[in-house]
């Protein structure tokens, strides 16, 4: 574990600019790479954020080389053919005329941007770029942007076009992009406000800004409590809630036009790895492979309903 970093203190709520005290949960780092604890504050506006994070300066020990995003997964042969399946789905999605069955499929993949026309897009955090490369055969023009050197290395080795900047300064000009994604990506922004000021300045008018991001308003967050893998204390600054997010995007100029769930169960099986590991079972893995398969199904069935534990806003700059 990393012992040596700095933190810094954050007093009030980074959206709404509250304290915020109502209701605070203390959080360790579960995947075992940061030391300490960490105190997560929930806000009456349904921001969960970290009152004494880990420094801008230091937050890159948290990731280390060999975080997942940054490098391309080594693929078994279902997972290969699942992908080959969703790049089909995919250039149907931008197609003239795609077919109706196909469509509607297509249009369930999360954090891509709406179907129709493809045009230029800007994919921010986008890690090692694999969503870039899919993008692209799907006919899109595409550059990243990402805060990590490992991830831009990976990317640039790939032949993608990535720039290692951050969310809040995006080193590019007005009216610029028909679409900006976020994957998971704006809960590791300290300052997401801005963030979001910056995807509206980049986009062209009727522009397209797709988030996904964790549901900390979810009944599986309250359910796993501190267990819960998407509050993944320190590299998460905030966890947004439905309305939170929905109310940041429209504060900052955006028209949501669609908010669903995007979970595949993963988050659900890790947790009950996490509270397996804390309590001691001596068949936590048993038990993991046990839900597993259920929690896929169980957490594909509550994307249609408000209470995924992971979300998929789409919205449009007006």
């Amino acid at each position: 574990m990393s012992e040596n970093f700095r933190r810094q203190s954050v007093e009030k709520c980074p959206i709404c600019g509250l304290d915020g005290k109502s209701e605070t949960r203390v959080l360790t780092d579960l995947s075992g790479v940061m030391n300490g604890t960490f105190v997560s504050v929930r806000c009456p506006c349904g921001v969960n954020w970290l009152r004494d994070p880990v420094s801008h300066e230091d937050i890159a020990l948290a990731y280390g080389n060999n975080y997942y995003s940054f490098r391309w997964p080594e693929l078994s042969l279902v997972p290969r053919v699942l992908g080959t399946l969703r790049q089909r789905l995919l250039i149907s999605r931008y197609r003239a005329r795609p077919s109706r069955m196909g469509g509607l499929v297509a249009d369930l993949l999360p954090c891509y941007p709406p179907p129709g026309v493809a045009g230029r897009v800007l994919d921010v955090g986008c890690g090692s770029g694999e969503r870039m490369r899919r993008l692209e055969t799907a006919g899109w023009e595409c550059i990243g942007i990402d805060a990590s050197e490992p991830a831009v290395t990976s990317g640039v080795e790939k032949s993608l076009d990535i720039r290692r900047a951050e969310a809040a300064a995006l080193p590019f000009p007005d009216d610029s992009f028909d679409a900006v994604l976020m994957s998971h990506s704006i809960e590791h922004c300290q300052d997401p406000r801005r963030a979001v000021q910056e995807a509206a300045r980049v986009l062209k008018r009727g522009g397209s800004l797709t988030v996904t991001t964790p549901n900390g308003a979810s009944p599986i967050a309250q359910l796993f409590g501190a267990m819960w893998v998407n509050w993944d204390a320190p590299r998460h600054y905030l966890v947004f809630s439905r309305s939170s997010l929905r109310n940041l995007l429209i504060d900052e100029g955006f028209d949501v036009i669609r908010v669903r769930g995007s979970s595949t169960g993963w988050s659900w099986a890790q947790s009950v790895h996490y509270l397996g590991r804390s309590r001691k079972w001596r068949n936590t893995d048993l038990v993991v492979n046990v839900v597993r398969l259920p929690a896929i199904a169980a957490a594909l069935f509550m994307n249609f309903s408000r209470y995924a534990d992971e979300m998929e806003i789409v919205s449009r700059k007006v």
